[in-house]
């Protein structure tokens, strides 16, 4: 299989490129930066241009699925002004008119599961007014491609992804701003760790390797019109902060005497998502939490070591 990827270079999209490589697959890697060396095997570097049609047809152009990673992050979005939101959104459009374009059999919109917003009792389909910077602009995304590629023979798939923590090699990425992601390498750097938020706060954390799992299995699809839609990612748990740090204290290594410090006395909010569909489809697998926190915390301790 061919897949054309967008975003390449980030959180998700870095760790999906090296699952389809290790499956044999080819790889199409769009990235808006300059391109990495290209005598990886099995990738094709690009560096996309939005605002050339020509370029991101190219991009799109002979690949069995694009999918696309690119995003900026929930702390860019929420800083950010109402232009930036514009330019994200037209750059989606972009994408999708020329996968629609190029006649690309299955497009895959890596979306958020804060396209609900931060409340409980609500379904894959509810869209609620108040939502943050972040879920609003990702709400009007999947929307925007709807429209788009509705109109196409292109397929359209939308993963709505919960919170996603696992191992990034830069470690000054966004990535690191996840809630997890930040509370490991602030254990494996060895000081009190400083955090923002409710310690009550609910949140279902899935390891970025059953993400890519699952968006693996989508591309192994063979009837496409099965899988089109809103296809909710998670572990299917939902943990809250408080609980999270006490499975780090308990389950990974010499870390019972973690400090860690609220900086900010918000309110409770929680965000947990039904992922019934994907597990009656067969896209999750189910990885070990604590497992994946002491992997994490292995990695991270390493390459603390080494800085």
């Amino acid at each position: 299989m061919r897949v054309a990827v967008s975003g390449a270079t980030g959180f998700i999209g870095s760790s999906l490129l090296e699952g389809l490589l290790s499956d044999g697959h080819e790889v199409v890697a769009g990235t808006r930066g300059e391109t990495r060396a290209k005598s990886t095997p099995g990738v094709s570097w690009v560096t996309l241009d939005y605002n050339s049609e020509s370029n991101l047809v190219a991009f799109a152009s002979e690949v069995d699925a694009v999918v696309n990673c690119a995003s900026p992050t929930a702390s860019e979005f929420a800083g950010a002004s109402p232009d930036f939101t514009e330019i994200y959104l037209q750059q989606i459009s972009r994408l999708g008119a020329a996968a629609a374009k190029a006649d690309v059999p299955l497009f895959i919109q890596v979306s958020t599961a804060q396209v609900q917003g931060l409340a409980p009792g609500q379904d894959e389909i509810q869209t609620p007014a108040h939502l943050s910077k972040y879920g609003l602009a990702h709400a009007r995304a999947e929307q925007l491609l709807e429209e788009i590629l509705g109109a196409s023979s292109t397929v359209l798939s939308v993963t709505r992804l919960s919170n996603a923590f696992g191992w990034n090699p830069e470690l000054k990425a966004g990535s690191w701003n996840l809630f997890i992601n930040q509370l490991i390498l602030g254990a494996a750097q060895g000081k009190p760790i400083e955090l923002h938020g409710s310690r009550k706060s609910k949140r279902d954390f899935i390891p970025v390797v059953d993400v890519v799992t699952a968006i693996m299995r989508l591309l192994d699809t063979e009837d496409l019109q099965c899988i089109s839609g809103i296809w909710q990612v998670g572990s299917g748990v939902c943990r809250t902060l408080d609980e999270v740090i006490a499975t780090v204290k308990a389950l990974v290594p010499n870390q019972h005497d973690l400090e860690v410090e609220w900086l900010t006395d918000a309110s409770a909010n929680e965000l947990c998502i039904d992922i019934s569909r994907a597990e009656q489809a067969g896209l999750m697998n189910h990885s070990d939490f604590a497992a994946e926190l002491r992997n994490l915390f292995s990695a991270c301790e390493a390459a603390v070591s080494h800085a």
